[in-house]
C-alpha cells in the first residue's frame, strides 16, 4: 500500500448543473476504485436499495463497486481524517460543494496541517447548466466565484444550446477564467478519466474502452483523444514543469510515471488537471526499470496543439 497523499476531487457547481448525475454514473460505473464520496444529501443519489451494504439511515453506505458514499454532516475536517484512517483508505475522495459555496472554502479546509500529510487536492470540477448560467450570473454573484476557482469546468446540456450560443457562453467564460479547461457534454457525461485517478499508464485504447459503456445515450461534446510520451531515459524536472506549464486549455489531464534526473531512485507520479500540477514521490523504483510514461487526455487535435518539448 503506498504512503502517498490520497488526491481530492471537489465537484462544484450552482443548483441544477447536474452534479447529482455525475455522482450517480460515478457511484455506478465499474471504475475499480474505491471511491469515497462525500454528498450533502443521500436522498438525491439514485442508487437501488439492493445495492447498498449496510444501513441506508446511517450517515455511510458501501456499494458493491467499492464506493462509499458519507453524508457531509458535522465537521469536514473529522470526516476526512476518518476515511484517511481507515485500514483501508479509499484510492480518491470526491467532495460534492453545496451549489450555494464557492470551492475555495472547501481548499482552504484541505491546508489544514492534519489533512496536509495525508491528502492533496487533484482538483476542482465546476458544473455548468449552458442553458441557464449566464442568465442566473446577473443574480447569483457567487456564480463567477464558481467559475474562476475551477481547474476543469463541465459544460453540461449542450444540446439546450445552439452554436452561436455555445461560443458566446465559452467566450464569457474566458472573461472570468482565462485558462479554465473547458469540457462539452450533455447529461454529465464525462470520462472517468478526467475526474478520477484511474490507472496512469493505460493505453489510450484502454482509457477508450473505459468509456465505450458510458458514452451511448450522449451526442454531444464526447469526443476525446489520448495520446502517450514514453522514454527509458531520465528527464530534467525543469523541463518537464515547462512543457505541463505550457499546455494548451484543450488538455485536459495528464497522468502517469516519470524517472527524474534529480530523484533517480524515486519513481515520481504526475498528475495534471487543467493548469493544476502534482509532481508526487511514490516510493522506490526497486526491481522496475526507471522509465518515464505519461498519458494525455484532451479535446481532439489537442496532440497537435500541444508544445514539442523535449524530455530527455
Amino acid at each position: 500500500m503506498t504512503s502517498s497523499p490520497i488526491p481530492v476531487t471537489i465537484l462544484a457547481g450552482f443548483l441544477g448543473a447536474g452534479k447529482t448525475t455525475l455522482l450517480n454514473r460515478i457511484l455506478r460505473a465499474e471504475h475499480g476504485l474505491r471511491v469515497a464520496v462525500l454528498i450533502n444529501d443521500f436522498g438525491e443519489i439514485n442508487i437501488d436499495s439492493q445495492l447498498i451494504e449496510g444501513d441506508r439511515t446511517s450517515d455511510m453506505i458501501s456499494l458493491p463497486n467499492g464506493c462509499i458514499c458519507c453524508t457531509l454532516f458535522g465537521n469536514l475536517v473529522e470526516v476526512l481524517l476518518r476515511f484517511a484512517r481507515l485500514d483501508t483508505p479509499p484510492d480518491h475522495i470526491l467532495i460534492e460543494a453545496s451549489g450555494v459555496s464557492q470551492p475555495h472554502q472547501i481548499i482552504d479546509i484541505l491546508k489544514v496541517s492534519e489533512l496536509q500529510k495525508r491528502l492533496r487536492l487533484d482538483g476542482v470540477i465546476t458544473l455548468v447548466d449552458a442553458e441557464n448560467v449566464r442568465r442566473l450570473a446577473e443574480v447569483v454573484m457567487f456564480i463567477e466565484g464558481q467559475l474562476a476557482d475551477a481547474d476543469l469546468i463541465v459544460l453540461n446540456k449542450m444540446d439546450l444550446i445552439d452554436a452561436v450560443a455555445a461560443g458566446e457562453l465559452q467566450d464569457w467564460i474566458r472573461q472570468i477564467a482565462p485558462d479554465v479547461t473547458i469540457f462539452p457534454t450533455t447529461f454529465a457525461d464525462v470520462p472517468l478519466p478526467l475526474l478520477l485517478d484511474l490507472d496512469p499508464v493505460a493505453e489510450p485504447d484502454e482509457i477508450a474502452g473505459q468509456e465505450s459503456a458510458l458514452h451511448d445515450h450522449a451526442d454531444h461534446g464526447l469526443a476525446f483523444e489520448t495520446w502517450t510520451h514514453t522514454s527509458d531515459q531520465p528527464v530534467p524536472r525543469d523541463a518537464l514543469l515547462q512543457m505541463l506549464e505550457a499546455l494548451p486549455s484543450s488538455v485536459y489531464r495528464v497522468k502517469g510515471f516519470v524517472n527524474l534526473i534529480d530523484s533517480p531512485l524515486q519513481r515520481t507520479v504526475v498528475q495534471v488537471v487543467g493548469k493544476r500540477i502534482h509532481l508526487d514521490e511514490d516510493g522506490v523504483w526497486g526491481d522496475v526499470t526507471p522509465r518515464t510514461e505519461l498519458v494525455f487526455i484532451g479535446a481532439p487535435g489537442a496532440s497537435a496543439e500541444t508544445p514539442s518539448v523535449t524530455l530527455a
